[in-house]
Order: structure tokens, then sequence, then C-alpha cells
């Protein structure tokens, strides 16, 4: 049976510079051997870094927000996505209030150094109220990806070994798509092809795309999916891939739904419902707002696969 021990916590009012009211986005990466945890404080309006020890303890190393450099997009700092280009670890945030993506290269002590901004204003990019992040490979090229709530759109850009963007493309949501407040994204290669998954919670619905290495995207009619019977995408606003035996599967959580919805992806781009789970006495998915996926005693990459998954706090379940 697996249990969970909690070895840690901290809290915005236990150090006054931490960046974590409102955290809303949370990710990691491993640099130069150390565990950095990235969290974003969508009241705060910033970014807290913490080191990660061997017995899950956590030290600040490092906080910014967005009144400390005018060029930041970090009001509404929402999401966070990391990529390693050309040995530099780069971190992404979303800013929903300022419209916007900050990119900072991340130093081996954690330190984050702004290298670049873009928002609606300065680019063709449809970036309002941004809020869903991720990177993807075609080819050798990077790619960032970001979608807009307000907008219904998944944006591209290209990655520069500097961590400089370059606007690619815009999609669109347009009657058949699930893009009507796209509000999260998430990416899998799956038999050699980078597919891009965007949640759309006003469609109650995700929409697959196939990341083509010139950075446009290409719809996969059998991978657009709208909520009905036992699906639980009503409100879907959050998504992540995990490989279980060899198969990829897509998890989306919805939000009213108070459930899961686990899809097999096809190595054409195709979903296929798999399996459904819905708020009950026993669980904790009120209000569910995000998911992730760990391998847990697996040899190979194959083992037990965990979804954790974090609710609305306050709600009638309670503190998820």
């Amino acid at each position: 049976m697996l249990t969970f021990n909690n070895p840690f916590n901290v809290d915005d009012a236990s150090n006054a510079s931490l960046e974590l009211n409102g955290a809303t986005g949370v990710t990691t990466a491993v640099v130069n051997g150390t565990t950095y945890v990235f969290v974003a404080g969508n009241v705060d309006d910033g970014i807290s870094v913490f080191s990660v020890a061997a017995n899950g303890t956590l030290t600040n190393v490092f906080n910014i927000d967005d009144a400390s450099n005018a060029a930041l997009e970090l009001d509404g700092a929402i999401r966070l996505t990391t990529a390693v280009i050309g040995g530099i670890t780069y971190l992404f945030s979303t800013g929903n209030v300022d419209d916007g993506i900050s990119v900072f290269s991340v130093a081996n002590n954690g330190a984050l150094t702004n290298v670049f901004n873009v928002d609606d204003a300065s680019s063709a990019a449809l970036l309002d109220t941004a809020t869903g992040i991720a990177t993807g490979l075609s080819g050798t090229n990077r790619y960032l990806i970001v979608t807009s709530i307000a907008n219904d759109a998944v944006n591209v850009f290209s990655v520069a070994a500097n961590g400089a963007l370059t606007f690619v493309s815009s999609t669109v949501d347009n009657g058949t798509l699930e893009l009507d407040g796209a509000a999260a994204v998430t990416t899998a290669i799956v038999g050699g092809i980078t597919y891009v998954f965007v949640a759309g919670s006003v469609d109650d619905g995700v929409s697959t795309f196939r990341l083509n290495v010139d950075g446009s995207l290409t719809n996969i009619a059998g991978g657009n999916v709208t909520d009905a019977g036992a699906l639980e995408l009503d409100g879907a606003q959050t998504l992540t891939t995990a490989v279980v035996g060899g198969t990829t599967y897509l998890f989306v959580g919805g939000s009213p739904d108070e459930g899961i919805s686990v899809f097999s992806v096809a190595a054409n781009g195709n979903l296929t419902n798999v399996f459904n789970v819905t708020d009950d006495a026993t669980l904790k998915l009120l209000g569910v707002t995000d998911l992730t996926t760990a391998v847990v005693n697996g040899v190979g990459g194959v083992g037990s696969v965990v979804v954790v998954v974090v609710e609305v706090v306050g709600g009638a379940d309670g503190a998820g």
C-alpha cells in the first residue's frame, strides 16, 4: 500500500521575502546535481526557489517579484516550466495579469537571471490572460507553448540557445477545436512525434495537435474530446501525461466535475478514454486544479504511477 509522509512544510507567513501568496504553479529541475523547486505566487506576483535535501526538506535560495524589474511579466505569475538548452537550465513563467512570459536562466546555486520577456502588447502572439505553459522538441528545435484563456488560443515560440523567444504561430478556437478558455497545456512524444494537448475550460474538452518541425500545429481530429457521459471534463483546466507499460496516457482534471478522466494516446495522436474517477467521501477531488505524475518503485521507468491532485482549498472536502 502506498503511503505519504510529510517531511516538511513552508508557508508565506514564515518568511517575508517568500513569494508564496496564492501559490499556483510549481515545477522542478536538477541543476549541477541539486534539485530545485520553483513556485509561482499568483498574488505575490513572484517566484520562490527552494533547494531540496535528500530527506525532502526545503531551503529557500532565491526570490524575485514583479516589482523588482519593470520589464518582468510576473504580475499574476501562475504557471512554470523548465528546459535545458545548450547545457543551461531555463525557467519559463506566465503572468496572467501582465499577459506575458518571463524567461530566466538558473544558476548552479538556484539564482534566477532574467534573460527575456514578451507580452501581449509587444508581440503578435495572443497572450491575454496567458496561463498554461509547456516546452516541446520537434526534430532538434525547442519550442515553448503557451495558452491564452481570454484569446481562446495556443501560441508557439521558438527558444534560442540564450533563452530568447521568437513567435512562430497561434491557433485560435474555431468551433471544431476545444480551445475556448484554453487553460492548460502539456506535451508528450509518442512514436517519435511530439503532441501538444490543450485543456479548454469553457469548451469542457481537450484538443490534440502535432508539433511540426517548423513550430506550426496540426490538429488531430481523433484527439478532440468534449465532455459527455462518464467523462470528467467539465471545466477542464489541468492535464499531465505518463508512460505506463509502453503506453502514453493523458490525465485531465475537470474542476466543476470534481474528477479525472484518463485517455490512452495512440501513435497517431488519437485519444481513447480508458478510465474516469469522480469525487466521493473517500477522495479529495473537489475543485481539482492541478495534476502531476510520478513513478514509484519503478524499474526502467515502468512501475506504479501515482497521480497527485491539487484541489481547491476550503471546499466541502477540506484542504487538499
